[in-house]
């Protein structure tokens, strides 16, 4: 619309007899403002550059990311555009090591997107049998570097549900209390007996409280964030040393055997490349 407004302009301004000179200036003028003009649904902006919600979307995970992660990533793409206008405006792009480093960047970037192409074709994947065959062959992988917990954990965002929820545990325990809230529109997350490394695990207040717990009992209503009420319950601790129970760390083993085949259709897929290139090593 404001570009057919400014056509409009023009041509009138045109049949009026105006200036070429004048007409030229009023075109830059009006395109100028065209381009001025913020994108719709912004969220931060430096100088002229500006971060829209569609850009927040894609660099944070939606289902998991809070307010304050959100705001964390807002404040690195302030710093991140606030050092690069600085670089551009002292010639740091035409310098030649930063073209050399882009040169560089480029062609690894490439490779990381064949790669990752390669293997989204390749489609890999692991059967039950040799997941646990492979954990059973290398116990000693798994050894824990870190003390490590088994928790279920649930999320509401109404503090009364979340009593309710831990006294229906007490009277009973947790799978059936969570068979019972089942579908209530107050649960915003459940966490079923997933294995966490001590560092995995946050705030440091709910490592702290961990710590401190016994195998199946059940925290107090807990409020990390605003209109989020948690309860946890200590299924299993491991000790830094130990080996876990393959049934707690199935999907660690899994991934494991993933990294190794794709490790080793990487290697395959390289040495058909060099079958197929013609290589020279001068010295």
């Amino acid at each position: 619309m404001r570009l057919l407004f400014i056509i409009r302009l023009l041509k009138k301004l045109l049949r009026a007899g105006s200036n070429i000179s004048f007409l030229l200036a009023a075109a830059s003028f009006a395109f100028g403002c065209a381009e001025e003009k913020p994108p719709a649904k912004v969220v931060a902006k430096v100088n002229n550059v500006y971060l829209t919600t569609d850009e927040l979307s894609a660099m944070m995970d939606t289902s998991g990311t809070n307010k304050y992660f959100e705001n964390e990533i807002i404040r690195n793409w302030i710093h991140k555009e606030l050092l690069y206008q600085k670089a551009l405006k002292e010639g740091i792009v035409d310098n030649t090591d930063f073209t050399s480093v882009i040169k560089n960047s480029e062609k690894e970037l490439a490779g990381a997107l064949l790669i990752k192409k390669m293997l989204d074709e390749e489609n890999i994947d692991s059967d039950p049998k040799e997941v646990e065959d492979f954990f059973n062959s290398n116990k000693e992988e798994f050894r824990l570097f870190y003390d490590s917990y088994i928790i279920n954990r649930v999320d509401f965002n109404q503090d009364d549900k979340a009593i309710l929820f831990r006294s229906t545990v007490l009277e009973s325990d947790w799978n059936k209390a969570l068979n019972v809230f089942k579908g209530d529109p107050y649960l915003i997350n459940e966490i079923n007996k997933s294995f966490y490394f001590e560092h995995e695990i946050h705030p440091v207040s709910l490592l702290r409280l961990l710590k401190e717990m016994n195998p199946a009992e059940v925290s107090i209503v807990l409020n990390f964030e605003p209109s989020r009420y948690t309860l946890v319950q200590l299924v299993e601790k491991y000790n830094k040393g130990s080996i876990p129970s393959f049934d707690w760390i199935k999907d660690v083993v899994k991934d494991r055997v993933l990294v190794k085949k794709r490790e080793e259709v990487i290697k395959e897929y390289i040495k058909e490349l060099y079958k197929g290139s013609n290589i020279e090593v001068k010295y």
